[in-house]
């Protein structure tokens, strides 16, 4: 079982928008871990009347922003009491995911070769042509960026649209103390998790048929 985590900050319709495309394409079973920052009357009711319609979500709502990372770690939490779970997707809530992006994504995770995380490709929201993120490139100067050739080496998936192997994110956790460095807040944590895991000796993958707009 997968489980995916989604994160809200004062953008419910948005949010909306982005579960209405997951639940309808998804393409494999998988559990929704919503979090919702700053959590608003407005946000809370819509959220709660979304998740009252359905078995296979989790809400957690936050009186303040804690952030990308630690709203992450917040439902990390949760996934090791669940033994049914062996990945953990992340998607951002300014997506639109194309058929069957998590059953792709999960095709290219394979821990036992050293694949335990995997990148989706990400195309520009209002131009569906143009590529937004085909997963992180860290350059020679000690740069990171958005990778937008296939070319280019891959570090790591981008936190907007990432599978990664449970079992990896556990060796994270045992090893450094966390799975998402909380200082981070909302930027460069999905890097700083991509350098971490390559010390350790796993790799990424890039699943180009998996797409999403973002």
């Amino acid at each position: 079982m997968i489980a995916v985590i989604v994160i809200n900050y004062r953008q419910v319709a948005m949010t909306l928008e982005c579960l209405a495309a997951l639940y309808a394409h998804a393409g494999t079973p998988f559990h929704l871990f919503l979090i919702d920052n700053a959590a608003d009357s407005a946000s809370l009711h819509a959220l709660h009347r979304f998740t009252a319609l359905r078995d296979n979500v989790t809400l957690i709502s936050n009186e303040a922003n804690v952030g990308f990372a630690q709203a992450c770690n917040q439902a990390l939490d949760q996934v090791w009491a669940d033994p049914r779970f062996t990945a953990v997707a992340l998607l951002n809530n300014d997506t639109l995911i194309e058929p069957d992006w998590l059953a792709r994504m999960a095709r290219c995770l394979a821990p036992d070769q050293g694949l335990a995380m995997v990148a989706g490709r990400m195309m520009d929201y209002h131009r569906p042509d143009q590529i937004d993120s085909l997963g992180i490139v860290f350059y020679k100067t000690g740069i990171a960026s958005n990778r937008k050739e296939l070319a280019e080496p891959l570090l790591g998936p981008c936190g907007g649209a990432a599978l990664y192997d449970l079992g990896l994110l556990d060796h994270l956790r045992r090893t450094t103390g966390y799975v998402f460095d909380p200082d981070f807040f909302c930027y460069a944590e999905d890097t700083d998790l991509a350098l971490r895991a390559r010390a350790l000796g796993d790799g990424g993958a890039i699943a180009h048929e998996a797409g999403l707009r973002h």
